[in-house]
């Protein structure tokens, strides 16, 4: 039996094919509005446990099912501030059940990993094509956006109505900025200095983005600016209500090189030299949330059997960019 909570409109369908897919046909299904935290204790569980719901609830759940001794899947954020991390981190030491912190942009970016060395035991995932070491030049600067365009969300966000709610862990930074800093943070890229940090809140009636004027209201937009490992300079933009659609991570390098990681209909990553010459491409995933599932039931399975494999999967890596999250909140609002 496989229990999911927070499974909401958006990821109902989702999650019930990755499930068939990967063979489990026991599971239980319940909507965030079902599974507000203090009616955690009241559901008995059996089995692996799926956390999908609004931010806030994360950790109250999470504590829930580990003292259980129940094995835990957390969508990003695991947490929503340092100090329930640190929270997190304690009950994670303690608990003998795994935790698996799971962002299906790690698997949706696993081209631009691997062509950096990264997540190398999921190579047969991915279709590479043209030469492949390049990576010897060193990267110079990085950019990076995931601005959901049109104008108004993207139907994903907008179904989403809590991640306008700060009380609820909700706001832009938790959500597609975290997205972005978890990808480089795998690539080692840890941003490590915040120069500039802007948060915006869209006006429907003025159609405008304000300034945000506290930390008790959700961001709709994030810009920064700053430094990542080694001084290298860092663009980022994560937002919705955008008028323009931009999804990618871009790398450039010291020979003049482009590295493009392109979330769009194209859906490809692509080496160009100083020329525009294409050096190597290769095609994101078709389904990233599926491979996700099967990585983190795989994880379970192994460490039943192993006990001295790690409590924890991508939890530094998550950690980090909570950190890092915090730090572009307190260079915004001051």
């Amino acid at each position: 039996m496989v229990t999911i909570f927070g499974a909401g409109e958006v990821f109902r369908s989702k999650i019930r094919a990755c499930l068939t897919e990967l063979g489990v046909s026991n599971f239980n299904i319940y909507s965030p509005k079902l599974t507000p935290a203090p009616k955690i204790t009241d559901f008995q569980l059996h089995g692996p446990v799926l956390i999908l719901s609004p931010n806030a609830f994360h950790l109250p759940q999470i504590e829930h099912v580990l003292k259980k001794g129940h094995p835990c899947y957390v969508e990003k954020p695991m947490v929503i501030s340092v100090a329930e991390l640190e929270q997190l981190r304690e009950l994670a030491a303690n608990s003998c059940a795994p935790l698996y912190c799971g962002d299906y942009y790690y698997f949706k970016a696993l081209p631009l990993l691997l062509r950096y060395g990264r997540l190398e035991q999921y190579r047969e995932y991915a279709a590479q094509s043209g030469e492949y070491a390049h990576a010897a030049s060193p990267i110079v600067s990085v950019e990076a956006a995931l601005l959901e365009g049109g104008g108004e969300a993207s139907g994903s966000i907008e179904h989403r109505a809590w991640l306008g709610d700060a009380k609820a862990g909700g706001g832009m930074l938790l959500d597609l900025m975290l997205h972005l800093t978890n990808i480089l943070n795998m690539l080692g890229l840890n941003l490590e200095t915040v120069s500039m940090a802007t948060l915006g809140r869209f006006d429907r009636k003025t159609r405008q983005f304000r300034r945000l004027a506290a930390s008790s209201e959700a961001e709709d937009y994030a810009e920064i600016r700053g430094a990542l490992t080694g001084g290298i300079p860092v663009a980022m933009k994560a937002g919705k209500y955008s008028p323009r659609h931009e999804r990618f991570v871009r790398l450039r390098h010291a020979d003049g090189c482009v590295t493009t990681l392109h979330f769009t209909k194209d859906n490809i990553a692509e080496t160009v030299d100083k020329n525009g010459k294409r050096l190597w491409q290769s095609k994101l995933l078709a389904d990233p949330y599926l491979l996700t599932m099967r990585d983190a039931f795989a994880f379970f399975r192994d460490h039943a059997n192993m006990k001295e494999k790690p409590c924890a999967c991508f939890f530094e890596e998550q950690a980090l960019s909570i950190r890092q999250i915090d730090m572009i909140k307190n260079r915004a609002l001051g």
